[in-house]
């Protein structure tokens, strides 16, 4: 929980940075986009998701253009990236409108939270190469794959199944779970709180946390892996 707690910290003081950056030097641009269910974050875009009724993206830059940062749909999956140059000093804000969303990606530090809850019958996440998704979720399924990044939940899921590998934390304290499926591995760090059924295996140095009082256990620990009531 402690942990949960200062990457929230974390990004809304840096969201309070962006705000108090020089105005002059800040670029605003709203655009209409088509509408999708999947999302792609990378280069470091901070993407805020907000339930709606149209797609729309307001885009806030520092120190470069809105034309630097390109929006594509193809085939109901939005991408959001910059365009490819040497910049100094940039940060990027994007508060993106959706009407459903199914899955999110974020790679090469990119970063999505969201504004309210997000509501899903299956929500799948994919976090690597220091990307980072923090969000407060109400699914029925959840899968989440995280490598190299962080990937931080709460509220509320039926069934999760997460792998996490090569360092890769997903910190799901304070996301209420009934059954959960884990694996990780290659130093991989995983937390979750589960009710019913916990499905656990460890291997290679990597760490499954669990809290919650489940009812049934099947954990399997190999090569240096633990798994561990926290």
């Amino acid at each position: 929980m402690k942990r949960i707690f200062v990457s929230l910290l974390s990004i809304s003081f840096g969201l309070f940075l962006f705000a108090q950056e020089g105005q002059e030097n800040m670029n605003k641009e709203t655009r209409i986009i088509k509408d999708f269910n999947k999302l792609k974050v990378t280069k470091g875009i901070n993407v805020t998701l907000i339930k709606g009724d149209e797609p729309k993206a307001e885009i806030n830059i520092v120190n470069a253009p809105t034309s630097d940062v390109i929006i594509e749909n193809d085939q109901n999956e939005l991408t959001v990236k910059m365009r490819t140059k040497v910049y100094q000093d940039v940060k990027v804000q994007v508060y993106l409108t959706y009407t459903d969303i199914r899955s999110i990606s974020v790679g090469s530090g990119g970063n999505v939270d969201n504004e309210g809850v997000l509501t899903a019958k299956l929500l799948t996440l994919d976090a690597g190469l220091d990307g980072v998704i923090n969000l407060n979720v109400e699914v029925d399924a959840l899968e989440a794959t995280v490598s190299a990044s962080r990937i931080a939940l709460e509220g509320y899921s039926k069934t999760i199944e997460v792998k996490a590998s090569t360092g890769g934390k997903f910190q799901g304290e304070r996301l209420e779970a009934e059954k959960a499926y884990i694996a990780a591995n290659t130093g991989g760090i995983v937390s979750v709180n589960v009710s019913g059924l916990l499905d656990a295996k460890a291997s290679t140095g990597a760490t499954v946390e669990y809290t919650g009082n489940p009812q049934k256990l099947n954990i399997k620990e190999t090569l240096g892996g633990k798994v561990e009531k926290i």
